[in-house]
């Protein structure tokens, strides 16, 4: 048996985890920044924005309507913010300022790329 006859099994990391912002491409909600609070399962995701889907209301979404846009957070740093914060108004302006501070520092360098490729 060659080489190129075996078949190694990878474990490729997962798309979405816990901490990346992404941002909605299908939906009335259609453009909007999230934060992924939770991976229900290859197909689903919990989001939240902290503002009209709060932690405590997170949006259920399908992978297919989403797209990755980067990391705020590690997920264990978000897991452990989310535990010491004591109340969900707490943890909603911590998501809203997660998400705030992604769009000052990572957003323009994307924009600033797509428009220099067209």
């Amino acid at each position: 048996m060659s080489e190129c006859d075996k078949v190694v099994a990878y474990q490729l990391p997962a798309k979405y985890v816990p901490g990346m912002v992404v941002r909605s491409r299908a939906g009335h909600d259609r453009g909007r920044l999230y934060i992924v609070v939770r991976v229900e399962s290859e197909d689903y995701l919990l989001l939240t924005d902290g503002k009209k889907r709060a932690l405590a209301n997170a949006k259920r979404k399908n992978t297919k309507h989403v797209q990755a846009v980067g990391h705020a957070i590690t997920s264990q740093e978000l897991a452990e913010t989310l535990r010491r914060k004591t109340c969900d108004r707490e943890r909603d302006t911590y998501i809203r300022q997660l998400i705030r501070v992604w769009e000052e520092t990572c957003a323009p360098v994307q924009k600033s790329k797509s428009s220099s490729e067209e």
